[in-house]
């Protein structure tokens, strides 16, 4: 049989990780948007940043989660849980004012984490200056998304939804019916599209590459002006694969 000392020992330890992992827990910090009122838009402006975005039902409060994380050693993808810390004090400006929430971090040269969730049919402005990742899920507003670089990953969307990465970057988009009348565009300089699309779209469907590689597997109708009442959608880069695909 083990001594005493040695369980409490292993107590002791346990309460020591269970003490980091609180700590770890608390480098989130938490803001509930829109206590006056309704939030109906969010601006995000990040120089760098990750934007996470998650759909709720209506009525749902929004809710913000910001940390800091380290842009020299993050690699795309990678868990940011075990590396968030909180943002230096004043770094982060938020603010509320009729229907409108704004959060920015202009000046921060690591990566400024933005977890929000809030309504669905919130409409959504994203800017990133340098290098971003960007996750939207469930969102069926209006949505617009500018970077120089870095992913943008789009689950379950209605749009209207305008994104643009002004260098290499990747997108995923999955649209959901019904997809929304107003004109969309999917577009990067040097990067991978790939777009799903419910299998009933029909419309004007613009898929075109400068020297890149395009794959269509889509109907649409001839190119020219879209009917009424008919999605109108552009995909386009200079490098890279455009996978346009029906919903699997």
């Amino acid at each position: 049989m083990r001594p005493a000392r040695h369980w409490r020992g292993v107590v002791a330890m346990a309460a020591l990780f269970a003490g980091c992992a609180s700590a770890r827990a608390a480098d989130w910090e938490r803001h509930r948007l829109g206590s006056a009122g309704v939030i109906r838009v969010v601006e995000i402006e990040l120089y760098r940043g990750i934007a996470r975005f998650h759909g709720l039902p209506e009525g749902e409060p929004a809710l913000l989660r910001t940390a800091l994380v380290s842009y020299d050693d993050h690699r795309p993808g990678d868990s940011i849980e075990a590396s968030a810390r909180p943002l230096p004090e004043g770094a982060l400006e938020l603010s509320t004012t009729s229907g409108t929430a704004r959060i920015a971090a202009p000046t921060l040269r690591d990566l400024v984490v933005a977890d929000l969730s809030a309504p669905a049919a919130t409409a959504l402005r994203i800017r990133i200056v340098h290098y971003g990742e960007v996750t939207v899920e469930g969102a069926l507003g209006e949505l617009e998304i500018n970077q120089f670089q870095g992913q943008v990953d789009l689950r379950g969307i209605r749009g209207p939804a305008l994104v643009h990465i002004v260098r290499d970057g990747s997108i995923r988009a999955r649209l959901v019916p019904p997809v929304a009348e107003q004109a969309m565009a999917f577009t990067t300089y040097e990067g991978d599209i790939d777009l799903e699309l419910p299998k009933a779209l029909s419309g004007r469907l613009q898929v075109a590459s400068a020297r890149g590689v395009v794959r269509n597997e889509m109907t649409a109708t001839p190119e020219g002006s879209p009917r009424a009442g008919e999605p109108n959608i552009l995909v386009r880069n200079a490098k890279g694969t455009i996978h346009v695909h029906p919903i699997r």
